[in-house]
């Protein structure tokens, strides 16, 4: 985590970014307060960040906001662009039914079926700005006709669980199948979420018909690291003009 300080009186502005194993994209967590991001501090904040997550491997700094809100131009003129859109569904395992079991763990040998899968429904863009993570991809797989044709990994904390899914179009009773791995993942009373953007509306169609709530829709916006030289010049002028404190978070 970043504290960059202005001299003069205004609010500090404090910001996280992330980066899990096997993954060349950081993530922006949050940038804190709204009214310090839309100051001059922000390119200064973005650049820490992005220097600092390449020394982990990083490759593109990834975030996701509201279409409407304030950060979303401040990100675009700190060099951002729009790479895709996802809207954030929650939904509970005790809001849904019994359904037959169809998801498996996947192998080693689906590694090809999963990124083929990813490349067929995934936008080439978006693709590029977010990867899926290296070897080894570990979920859960769908298979039809010995294809793999839906993927699921998941994240889970304390409050909640982040679910990561690919299903392809021709994949039918999606709704039973989104049963099936809410029951082996058992979240019991946190909720699940999971991100959807309109390439795959089929599934969006059937989280509504579960129950499920939409968030906002959000926009993907990316930074890519292709001129880390600038970094030396920038540290120079924020000890002339700011402060910060470390340390960065790396998930494990």
């Amino acid at each position: 985590m970043w504290v960059v300080e202005e001299d003069q009186a205004g609010l500090p502005l404090i910001g996280q970014a992330y980066i899990t194993p096997q993954s060349h994209t950081a993530r922006l967590n949050f940038l804190l307060p709204e009214a310090a991001s839309l100051t001059g501090q922000l390119p200064a904040m973005l650049d820490i960040l992005i220097s600092d997550t390449a020394k982990l491997g990083a490759r593109q700094l990834l975030a996701s906001v509201p279409n409407n809100h304030i950060l979303f131009e401040g990100l675009r003129r700190a060099g951002f662009s729009v790479c895709g859109s996802h809207t954030i569904w929650k939904i509970r395992q005790s809001e849904l039914g019994w359904a037959a079991g169809e998801w498996e763990t996947s192998l080693p040998t689906d590694e090809i079926g999963i990124r083929n899968l990813a490349s067929a429904v995934t936008p080439t863009q978006l693709l590029a700005a977010d990867p899926l993570p290296e070897s080894p991809l570990t979920g859960w797989v769908t298979r039809l006709r010995g294809e793999v044709r839906a993927y699921a990994s998941a994240r889970t904390g304390s409050t909640g669980i982040f679910l990561t899914l690919l299903v392809h179009p021709e994949l039918r009773q999606v709704d039973a199948r989104l049963k099936d791995l809410l029951l082996m993942l058992q979240p019991g009373d946190r909720p699940v979420y999971i991100a959807i953007g309109p390439h795959m509306e089929w599934v969006a169609r059937a989280l509504e018909r579960l129950g499920a709530q939409a968030g906002d829709e959000m926009a993907i916006l990316v930074r890519y690291m292709a001129v880390m030289e600038r970094t030396p010049a920038l540290r120079q002028a924020l000890n002339q003009g700011t402060k910060s404190t470390i340390p960065l978070i790396r998930n494990t």
